[in-house]
């Protein structure tokens, strides 16, 4: 794939802060010592820790606008808190916190110790390995009835133990969708897509020849098409949607637009018409087609707006506190069948900003969002991007995902690198 990125031991740090920031999403299901701590958020403190030792460059304003969202934040909590009985002051203060841990961990270690062309290699090597054992997991249900596991032995597994317990009703209820490594298929799908993105976007051409770009576009595209989550379904769209946006909008000659155009439409069309005939693939068209008020369409994108506008004009502008989307719901008793059945209402994170912290909190984070696209090169809104998108359908942007992702907003490349740290690259 090009050159390789030699370590050197005085770099370790900033090889230390990469690896775990770049391999954090994949370790997010686990915990280390007690339930509330995330195994990557351990080593998060610790390099957060180390960093303020060092002489580190900080994202000043950033933290000034995440002190005041947060600062905001628990206002609300402690004032619902006295008024509202369905407040859980407890459940509202560690996620703010944990919000403010992760732009803090942005604000410090990935504006100063985040190297994006060694990140950008260990995303896509470990998106490829997780794309092939994938697709190991496929057949191996498929033929064999094997369920090959999704998570590592030796961790103690805190998120996803449903799918361990539940695996047989869950299987026969939504059909196999394999993970990776990974403790669903949302953050399988996630992941690879973001990997796939930096492919196709990230200065590709120092990294991947022609002939390895063709080979991971349609490894991963196979893997996300076959996991049949809808999120993987929606990444496609994103990644067309953004070549087809490069092919107009750049001087492409009319032949290669032409010749390109009907490459790939041919491609997908043999795709699709090819695993049409797995019902797995069938399975998940038929999961994102659902309208109905258990579908994943519904919950992950309508739903939040319904609660949102059945709230009080008080609550719409000022949030019914942070964190307690789900205890709110239910106290109401506006909870449907399927949130009824699962005992907890999700929402993406558009609805637990707005419904949660208001407009006034929302407006916060858009403007937090601003600051970090007016800092962002051309790859970094492509990521921004990407992370902005999920607001309308998953959590990524309030998990460690959005950490991972947005610290390519930030991050050394390796030509200042080599000024910073002469010798890392030979």
């Amino acid at each position: 794939m090009g050159r390789s990125i030699r370590l050197y031991k005085h770099s370790q740090f900033f090889n230390f802060v990469t690896v775990v920031i770049a391999l954090s999403p994949m370790f997010l299901q686990y915990s280390l010592f007690v339930p509330i701590l995330l195994f990557p958020e351990f080593f998060l403190i610790l390099a957060l820790l180390a960093a303020t030792l060092r002489r580190t460059n900080v994202d000043l304003p950033l933290l000034f606008l995440v002190v005041v969202l947060v600062f905001y934040l628990l206002v609300l909590s402690l004032i619902k808190y006295n008024a509202e009985s369905y407040m859980l002051l407890t459940l509202s203060l560690t996620t703010s916190f944990r919000l403010f841990f992760y732009f803090v961990i942005l604000a410090v270690l990935s504006k100063s110790y985040f190297v994006r062309d060694f990140a950008a290699k260990i995303l896509v090597f470990v998106a490829a390995s997780n794309s092939l054992y994938g697709l190991l997991q496929f057949f191996t249900y498929k033929f064999f009835k094997i369920s090959l596991p999704w998570s590592l032995p030796f961790l103690t597994v805190q998120h996803g133990q449903r799918l361990i317990t539940e695996q047989d009703y869950i299987f026969e209820k939504f059909g196999f969708r394999f993970s990776g490594l990974f403790s669903e298929p949302a953050h399988f799908s996630q992941f690879i897509g973001f990997a796939f993105l930096v492919v196709l976007f990230y200065d590709g051409g120092r990294f991947f020849n022609k002939n390895s770009k063709v080979f991971l576009s349609l490894l991963f595209t196979l893997s996300l098409l076959l996991s049949a989550s809808g999120t993987g379904f929606f990444v496609i769209v994103f990644i067309v949607a953004l070549l087809l946006y490069k092919i107009l909008f750049e001087s492409v000659s009319f032949n290669k637009f032409f010749i390109g155009i009907s490459v790939f439409v041919l491609f997908i069309s043999a795709l699709v018409l090819l695993l049409f005939s797995t019902d797995i693939f069938y399975l998940g068209v038929q999961r994102v087609l659902d309208f109905s008020d258990a579908s994943s369409l519904y919950v992950r994108m309508i739903r939040p707006l319904v609660v949102f506008s059945s709230l009080d004009y008080i609550d719409m502008i000022f949030g019914i506190g942070y964190g307690n989307y789900s205890s709110y719901v239910f106290y109401q008793g506006i909870e449907n069948a399927y949130e009824a059945e699962l005992g907890f209402a999700w929402t993406n994170s558009l609805g637990v900003f707005l419904v949660g912290s208001g407009m006034i909190g929302f407006a916060i984070v858009i403007f937090i969002y601003g600051y970090l696209l007016r800092k962002a090169d051309n790859f970094g809104r492509v990521a921004l991007l990407f992370v902005l998108a999920h607001f309308l359908f998953s959590d990524l942007p309030h998990s460690i995902f959005f950490v991972c992702f947005s610290s390519f907003l930030y991050g050394q490349n390796l030509n200042r690198f080599r000024v910073l740290n002469k010798g890392l690259v030979k």
